[in-house]
């Protein structure tokens, strides 16, 4: 049995690959995860592979050849951030190590080896990981009414970002009701968000994509999520992780002028609860809302 360490991710088996089980891991930026590969069928190593399949055929997360380590073959990305968790590779243990977690770190990983004391130099795949890393869920409590920001925020983002808002709760799947591209901006469906969403800066500084949703309703209630479609990747739209997960709960709450005024970002006319989904446990009022079924935030993998 492989053991994963004390970071706080889940590990699940998944669909059937090619005749064998991925192996799912979910994790949030910042994490050190350990990529799990062995065989004890291998008893010295030539050649370990390990890749991203959405990338290159000569980008490689990790290589390993004739007792050497080739940083120069790595993706620029995975310089400096990946290691072998065991150097002498003792007992068959070919698992890596990836620090400091970023959510285009997701993807289908696989790790490959060819045995030393194999003639035919066949390169045999070992294992295969599907990482999902996502940002923690935020969650915002507002009434009728109100504006509210919903914040997305990424260092990288810049001018020629491509900036799409969805709704993943919808009927229709992930609906785009906001879009940013160069400076222009365009409102999606559904009907219901047309001229009750800006940007809340005139342009995007300091790669914040923040949007303020104005003028709330109880069936704004949902399930929110930040992208940067231009970011350089291979993979189709959908697969790009998100910024931001945010779960809007829009509540009448308290009776007219029994709650306390206040400004707040995006023109605010309330306070507005934010907490992460680790804060659960101190706000259990709030939070047993979620928990019942008045907000269903949609898991991503």
């Amino acid at each position: 049995m492989w053991t994963l360490g004390s970071v706080l991710f889940s590990v699940l088996v998944g669909s059937s690959v090619s005749g064998s089980s991925d192996l799912i891991i979910s994790a949030e930026p910042g994490q050190n995860i350990t990529l799990p590969c062995g065989d004890p069928n291998i008893n010295e190593v030539f050649l370990l592979e390990w890749i991203r399949t959405d990338l290159k055929k000569d980008e490689y997360v990790f290589l390993y050849r004739d007792n050497h380590t080739y940083p120069d073959d790595q993706h620029e990305s995975f310089k400096n951030r990946v290691f072998l968790k065991n150097n002498q590779m003792k007992d068959e243990d070919l698992s890596v190590v990836l620090k400091n977690l970023k959510t285009e770190d997701s993807g289908r990983y696989e790790c490959r080896v060819v045995k030393e004391d194999d003639p035919q130099r066949e390169l045999k795949l070992i294992s295969s990981i599907h990482l999902q890393v996502s940002p923690p869920d935020l969650n915002i409590t507002a009434k009728p009414g109100e504006n509210v920001t919903l914040p997305c925020g990424d260092a990288k983002i810049n001018k020629d970002s491509v900036l799409e808002w969805t709704r993943t709760d919808l009927q229709k799947d992930k609906d785009v009701f906001f879009r940013m591209n160069n400076s222009a901006v365009s409102e999606g469906r559904p009907e219901s968000f047309k001229n009750r969403v800006i940007l809340k800066k005139n342009q995007v500084k300091d790669g914040d994509l923040s949007v303020v949703l104005k003028n709330l309703k109880i069936e704004d209630s949902g399930t929110y999520e930040c992208k940067d479609m231009k970011r350089r990747s291979r993979r189709s739209a959908d697969q790009r992780p998100p910024i931001a997960i945010i779960n809007l709960l829009v509540s009448p709450g308290e009776k007219e002028g029994q709650h306390k005024g206040g400004g707040g970002d995006g023109g605010s006319r309330a306070n507005i609860n934010m907490e992460s989904s680790s804060n659960h446990k101190q706000h259990s009022n709030r939070a047993s809302a979620f928990q019942h079924g008045r907000l269903i935030a949609k898991q991503l993998f």
